[in-house]
C-alpha cells in the first residue's frame, strides 16, 4: 500500500515538474514583457455649494465603505514669520488642545469614543469617522475649529515639546541638510527659506498665535471637502448647522508679517 501511494506521489510530481518546465519553455526571456493598459481611475464628479459666508463646499459621494471624512483648508499664500518664526506651526497644535466648551482630556475622550479620528495643523483641520457617527464627529471638529480655548498653559507645554525638538535636530543630519538647502534655494527672506530656531520660538507668545487665527483662519478663504458614505443633501445640512453662522473676515496678509508684532 505504502509503495503504491508512494508510485502515485512520485507520478504527480513528475507531472507538475513537467508542467512547469513546459510553461518556462514558451517564455521569451530576452524580450521585456509587453506593458498591460493603463488602469483607468473613475473620480467621482463632487457636489458643490457655497455657504452665504463664503465657505465652499465638495462632496464626492461613495458608498463602497461605510467612512466619511471632512477635511476643511484655508487658501492663503505662504507667511513669513521673521523672528518669531514657527508660531503658525505652533498655532495649529494648540487649536486641537481643548475647546472652550471641552478641556483636552473630554474632547480627546469623546472622539476615541467615536472611534473617529481628528486632527488639525496650521492651515487645515479634518476628522474622519464610520457613517455611524460621522454628524457627532463633525461637530467635535466644528467645535475645534471654531471654539479653541487657546489655553496658557497648553501653549507653554507646546511651546516647551518644541524647544525640546529642536534641541534634537541639533544631531540629526536630516535637519539639518533640509534647513541649509531650503535657505540656500529659496533665500532667508522667504517663507520656505526661514526656519524654527531656539531664539525665534522663544520670542513667540499667545498673542501671536490669537492673532494668527483670528486673521487666516475665515470661511470665505477656506473649502471645506466631504468624501465618502455621505449624500450631498445631508453633507450641506452639516455644514449649514456647524458653520453656517461663522463670520466671513479679509485675511489683511501684507498687515500680518513679523515687523508689525
Amino acid at each position: 500500500m505504502k509503495n503504491k501511494l508512494f508510485k502515485i506521489s512520485s507520478l504527480l510530481t513528475i507531472a507538475i515538474l513537467f508542467v512547469a518546465t513546459s510553461s518556462n519553455a514558451q517564455v521569451d526571456r530576452t524580450k521585456a514583457p509587453a506593458p498591460n493598459a493603463a488602469p483607468i481611475i473613475k473620480i467621482g464628479t463632487p457636489a458643490k455649494f457655497v455657504l452665504p459666508n463664503g465657505l465652499k463646499v465638495f462632496v464626492v459621494q461613495n458608498n463602497k465603505l461605510p467612512r466619511v471624512s471632512a477635511s476643511l483648508t484655508f487658501n492663503y499664500d505662504p507667511i513669513l514669520e521673521g523672528d518669531k518664526a514657527g508660531y503658525v506651526s505652533l498655532a495649529g497644535e494648540l487649536i486641537k488642545q481643548g475647546t472652550t466648551t471641552k478641556k483636552k482630556e473630554v474632547l480627546d475622550e469623546e472622539v476615541d469614543f467615536l472611534g473617529a479620528n481628528l486632527s488639525t495643523s496650521a492651515s487645515s483641520a479634518s476628522v474622519n469617522a464610520l457613517s455611524s457617527n460621522f454628524n457627532k464627529a463633525f461637530g467635535l471638529m466644528a467645535d475645534v475649529v471654531l471654539h479653541p480655548a487657546f489655553l496658557e498653559s497648553e501653549f507653554d507645554r507646546l511651546k516647551k515639546q518644541t524647544l525640546t525638538g529642536l534641541e534634537a535636530e541639533k544631531e540629526d543630519p536630516n535637519s539639518i541638510s533640509s534647513n541649509v538647502s531650503n535657505k540656500l534655494m529659496y533665500g532667508a527672506n522667504h517663507p520656505y527659506g526661514e526656519f524654527n530656531t531656539e531664539a525665534t520660538v522663544k520670542n513667540i507668545t499667545l498673542a501671536d498665535v490669537k492673532k494668527y487665527y483670528n486673521t487666516y483662519w475665515k470661511p470665505n478663504v477656506a473649502y471645506l471637502v466631504f468624501v465618502g458614505d455621505i449624500t450631498p443633501a445631508n453633507a450641506q445640512k452639516l455644514a449649514l448647522q456647524y458653520f453656517g453662522k461663522w463670520q466671513k473676515g479679509v485675511c489683511q496678509q501684507e498687515t500680518f508679517q513679523h515687523q508689525n508684532f
